[in-house]
């Protein structure tokens, strides 16, 4: 991970957010715009906003909740969530 998403979008504990940022300035430069959108994109299409992963009990290794394809309880994707986060 590069970047995680913003707290109101996946909340996360200090220690989480520090490990999962960066901090390699040459991978640093290499997080263009296009591929944070990307990054979003992906959130947006295939997992569940917002995620929660303070309330969970969290290890070593996170797991997240995919949205089945197919499936009739497909919530419609939170795009505007995104959005607003960014602002």
């Amino acid at each position: 991970m590069i970047e995680p998403l913003p707290e109101e979008l996946c909340a996360m504990g200090p220690l989480f957010r520090d490990v999962y940022t960066v901090q390699d300035p040459v991978i640093e430069k290499a997080a263009v715009p296009i591929l944070m959108r990307h990054r979003d994109f992906i959130y947006e299409r295939h997992l569940e906003l917002p995620i929660d992963l303070k309330s969970r009990n969290v290890g070593c290794s996170l797991s997240l909740s995919y949205r089945r394809p197919f499936s009739s309880n497909i919530r419609p994707r939170p795009t505007q969530a995104l959005q607003n986060a960014r602002s």
